[in-house]
Parts: structure tokens; C-alpha cells; sequence
């Protein structure tokens, strides 16, 4: 067969704008039946953007054009027919867990009937067949919450094949070996090189490097909405493809971090040992007073747990947390009345009130303070603190009483950060501290992270922006699949360092400092 021939789906020309800016330019992907395809960029290079536009999600500028085996298709009309051809598994696979994996398969197709009675024989059959055709095979009766994480992403797998008119299809994983462990990864891809033999099409997005070098045949990668190099998976080295990830010039970018250590600093703040939770496995840590300690790693990866699970907001299966030499309790009063505070990275549910004045949001974690002796809240008193706490972040006193939810999101994760380090923490954790805030309000809650630094607070931010935490902080480590792979000091953090040990290539690129 042809290389022509083997082309099973292919876009061409693709550009996205949303409003103004430029998300997608000119992009062409090209998916031949047999092969599994990788697609790579860095967090922003459009990725997410260009499987939506496959998948009819979001439409592409009328400029660019599809095939699916050779004829023009529409690929904003969602409806069409070669969408049946189109099959994507996300990282959240969308599987019912207290559902049978016999009847997740069936979710979207319906199961097969006579005369209106469910034909329960003929399914099974059905579901066995297509496992057996993809080398799978597990009790397909058990609830899919008692499933291996790989085991469910083969029956998100069987969901879609249950979908094919054609073998010659597509099938989309999007980040669907996100959180799963190394020997799980193994096993899903010999799942998928099956899917790929029998004539389909595999197009694999992933952060994972090592996964990359491995399975698959072609690798796109993208950067800043461009595509930067197509090449087959024999043509390539481990450097030069960290070099088209990045770009060439991102290597010797340094942090620009240059300000005056606290006092104190030298002294622990924070000793985080042996932390165990259901991503992170044995993570030993210990954090300075004053430093500004950087938390990275792809999803998945452990960093998106570490602050809440430090902070007691989710259940650690094992591991201490000691705060001024003294452990804290697996729970969140706990780490209040310790000295420690938490900004979720989910603010809209939980990190304010959205109902409640900004007053009211403000003060939360010490409201005793406010108490008089009839035990009802002082509210001038309230006010007037409060008024000079949101001068200081650099919003209106007069704002203090209008429902928080009315606020920007800028301005809303002002008021969340101040409402600690107003309270005198000696610890704050941040998780994605700017996500979905403007530049403006970015840099004023990095002047905040930095002044309560040179003030004595250990800081921690976890954030899957490399370029935030190369500009922000001391000292950044790195999780992947669980653990503390590397561990960056300034002015040694750049962003590529931090990606190149986050994108996890196994052998050359772990730097992990005792």
C-alpha cells in the first residue's frame, strides 16, 4: 500500500482564532492507518485547541480543509458522517464507575434488542470480541470503579471500537496515560498497537517523552500554534526533540529571580516526609522560611495533590507533615490553627464563598478575632481592616461589601491570598495561584508571594506553568508518576530544565539533588 493510500485522515491549512488572538496557524496533521501518531507541545502550543476542531467541538477558520481516506469532509459539522469514523478518549474517559464494563460499552450505542428485550448474550459476545481483537481481557460484569486505571481506558477503547462502521478509524487519546503508572502505560500500548494492526489510525497526545520515543510511529509537535516538526519516531534524538518542544533559545533562559532572603531564612519552616496519597509515593521534602518553592510536573504527575494533601484536604495514606518541628494533623483545622494556609486552585468552589461579601471572605480563617465579648462580630472593626487589607493588594476599600462572586478573578484571588497573609501564616501553599487571572493581577499576587517571602512565609506554588515558576522562585522540584525526580536551585531554573525534567525522558535527564 501507498504512503497515498495509507493516509487515513488529514488536515490541512488549519487556523483558530478566539476574538483576536491567534491559537492555531496554519497547521497540517496527517494520520495514516496502521500507525500511532504522536502529538506534543508544550502547556499553550494549541494541542487542546486542534482535538476539539477534530472532534467538532470548536471551528476552525473556514481557510482550511480535511480528507478522511482521500475525500473532502467537513470538519466543523459535527453531524457528519465521517464523524462516525472519529473517536476520542479523554483523560477523564467519562466511564459511569458504578456501572458494569458490559454496560459502559453500550453507553452511546444502546445494546442490542428483539422485540424490545436486551439481547444480553449477543453484547457480551459483541464486547469479547472486540477485547479479544485488542489483546484485553478482564471480567466484564465487575463495576468499572474496581478496574485498573489502564483497564479503564481499554474499555473507553472498546466504547469507541463498539462505535466502527470501519476499521479504518480514528481513535484520539488525550492524555488518557496521564495518571497512569509506568507498567499500565506498558500494557495500554500494546491495546493500542492491536487497534492500530487492525487498520485504524491512533492519534496519542502526551506531555510524557518517554512514551513518545517509545510507541509511537510519527510525531507532530507544536509550538505556540505552529506546527515545528513532523518526522518519523527513527529520525529523531531525545535533544532534538526537547529542541523543537521548546525552542533552541529557551535552553539558556535563566529565572529572573534576584531579591533579599528574610532573616530568618535558613531555618524550617516546613518538613514534609514520607507524603503518600493516591498520586504522590513517599515525597520527602524540607521548606525554608522565606524561600519561594516551586512545585512542578505534568497532570497527573502528583503536583496537583501536593498542596492539598500537605494541607490535609485530601486523605494521605501515609506520611507526616511537621510545621515549626511540631506535626499537623491530616486535616484542614488542623493546619490553620498550626500556622498554615491553603489557595485551591479550584477558587470558584473552593477557595471563597461565592454568596458572601468580600468582608465576610476576607476574614474566614479568624473570625474569633473579631468576636466581642457578646460573642457577636465586631463589623466596623471588620471593615476597617479589611478596607486596608484590599488597599494594600490594590483594589477599592469600598469593594469590601459587594458579593465576592462579582469580582474579577483577578481580584478574587487577592482577596484569597491576603485573607492568609493577613493572618500571619508561617506557611502558605498555592496551587495554580494565577490560572485564568489577567497580567495585571498576575503581577501584583507575584509581588505578594515575594514581599511575604522577604517577610519570613515560606511560600510553596504549585503550578503546571514552567515560566511562572522559573520567574518566581528559589527552588523548583519536579514530579512525575508520583515522585521527586528533580529538584532546580536559582539562577539554575529555566523553563527548559524544569519541562525536560517534567516531560520525563528516563535516562539523562533526572537531576535530583539531596
Amino acid at each position: 500500500m501507498s504512503a497515498a493510500q495509507d493516509e487515513l485522515f488529514t488536515l490541512k491549512g488549519v487556523w483558530k482564532t478566539y476574538n483576536g488572538p491567534l491559537v492555531l496557524r496554519d497547521v497540517d496533521l496527517t494520520l495514516r492507518s496502521g500507525r500511532v501518531h504522536a502529538l506534543v507541545g508544550h502547556n499553550g502550543s494549541g494541542k487542546s485547541t486542534l482535538i476539539r476542531i477534530m472532534a467538532g467541538a470548536e471551528r476552525a477558520e473556514p481557510a482550511g480543509s480535511a480528507y478522511l481516506d482521500g475525500t473532502p469532509v467537513d470538519v466543523n459539522d459535527s453531524h457528519s458522517h465521517h464523524h462516525r469514523r472519529l473517536h476520542f478518549i479523554h483523560q477523564g474517559l467519562n466511564v459511569i464507575p458504578h456501572l458494569s464494563a458490559l454496560e459502559n460499552v453500550a453507553l452511546g450505542t444502546g445494546y442490542p434488542t428483539k422485540l424490545g428485550i436486551i439481547r444480553w448474550r449477543s453484547h457480551r459476545e459483541r464486547v469479547r470480541e472486540i477485547l479479544h481483537r485488542i489483546g484485553a481481557d478482564f471480567d466484564l460484569d465487575r463495576p468499572v470503579s474496581t478496574l485498573l486505571p489502564n483497564q479503564l481506558v481499554v474499555v473507553a477503547i472498546a466504547r469507541a471500537m463498539a462505535h466502527w462502521t470501519d476499521n479504518r478509524s480514528v481513535l484520539v487519546l488525550d492524555e488518557a496515560t496521564a495518571a497512569l503508572p509506568a507498567p499500565e502505560v506498558e500494557q495500554l500500548f500494546t491495546t493500542v498497537r492491536r487497534a492500530a494492526d487492525g487498520g485504524a489510525a491512533v492519534l496519542f497526545v502526551s506531555h510524557r517523552l518517554d512514551e513518545v520515543t517509545r510507541f509511537a510511529d510519527d510525531i507532530t509537535v507544536l509550538r505556540d500554534g505552529q506546527v515545528v516538526m513532523n518526522a518519523e519516531r527513527h529520525e529523531l534524538t531525545k535533544a532534538t526533540l526537547l529542541d523543537a518542544l521548546l525552542g533552541t533559545q529557551q535552553h539558556h533562559t535563566t529565572a529572573p529571580v534576584n531579591r533579599t532572603r528574610a532573616d530568618k531564612s535558613g531555618s524550617t519552616a516546613l518538613r514534609v516526609r514520607n507524603l503518600t496519597t493516591e498520586r504522590i509515593r513517599g515525597a520527602n521534602l524540607t521548606i525554608e522560611a522565606g524561600e519561594i518553592l516551586g512545585v512542578a510536573g505534568l497532570d497527573g504527575s502528583g503536583r496537583e495533590q501536593f498542596a492539598d494533601a500537605v494541607y490535609g484536604a485530601i486523605p494521605r495514606a501515609a506520611g507526616e507533615i511537621l510545621l515549626g518541628g511540631s506535626a499537623v494533623p491530616a486535616q484542614p483545622r488542623g493546619s490553620i490553627k498550626a500556622g498554615m494556609g491553603l489557595v485551591p486552585a479550584d477558587r470558584p468552589r473552593a477557595g471563597v464563598i461565592p454568596e458572601m461579601s468580600v468582608r465576610v471572605n476576607e476574614t474566614l480563617p479568624r473570625l474569633k478575632h473579631y468576636r466581642r465579648a457578646t460573642k457577636l462580630v465586631d463589623e466596623p472593626r471588620e471593615r476597617r481592616d479589611v478596607s486596608a487589607y484590599l488597599e494594600s493588594v490594590h483594589m477599592t476599600p469600598r469593594s469590601s461589601e459587594k458579593k465576592i462572586k462579582l469580582l474579577s478573578g483577578g481580584n478574587q484571588q487577592k482577596v484569597v491570598i491576603s485573607r492568609w497573609l493577613s493572618h500571619g501564616v508561617d506557611v502558605l501553599l498555592l496551587d495554580e495561584p494565577v490560572q485564568g487571572i489577567d497580567v495585571g493581577a498576575k503581577e501584583v499576587i507575584f509581588d505578594l508571594v515575594r514581599n511575604a517571602a522577604r517577610n519570613g512565609t515560606a511560600m510553596v506554588v504549585c503550578s503546571a506553568v514552567d515560566e511562572d515558576l522559573a520567574a518566581l522562585c528559589d527552588r523548583v522540584v519536579v514530579f512525575d508518576r508520583g515522585a521527586i525526580v528533580a529538584e532546580l536551585r536559582a539562577p539554575d531554573i529555566t523553563v527548559a530544565r524544569i519541562a525536560a525534567a517534567s516531560h520525563a525522558f528516563k535516562s539523562g535527564t533526572h537531576d535530583r539533588r539531596s
